[in-house]
Order: structure tokens, then sequence, then C-alpha cells
């Protein structure tokens, strides 16, 4: 999941990732308790357990306006 959201967020924003707007970070555990993959976007926290990657982008589209 790691690679298709890299992939699609490097083609969908790739202004906003060259100049530090959106970063993609990596955590071991977010201590929500789940097997499956967990994206969470900062500052708001808003937390997607096996998100759909076309759910991401909207939430991450509407997070830079």
């Amino acid at each position: 999941m790691l690679a298709e959201v890299q992939a699609t967020l490097s083609v969908a924003f790739p202004d906003a990732l060259a100049d530090g707007r959106l970063k993609i970070a990596t955590r071991q555990c977010l201590r929500l308790c789940t097997r499956d993959p967990v994206v969470r976007l900062e500052p708001s926290g808003d937390a997607f357990s096996d998100p759909d990657v076309d759910e991401l982008i909207r939430e991450i589209s509407a997070a830079l306006r």
C-alpha cells in the first residue's frame, strides 16, 4: 500500500511534495490497534484504517486547500 500511495501522491501532488507542504513518513505503530494499514493525516490527526487510495487523495486535496 505504501508504494501505491507514494506513486499516486507523486502524480497527484508533485508541487506539494516538492515544496514540503506534503510529506510521507512511515511509523511502526500509530497506536490504533488494528491489523490493517493505517494512514494518519497531520495536522488534523484524522486516521484511516485500510484506506482506499482515492479516498486519501480526496482528503489530502481538501487539506491542501
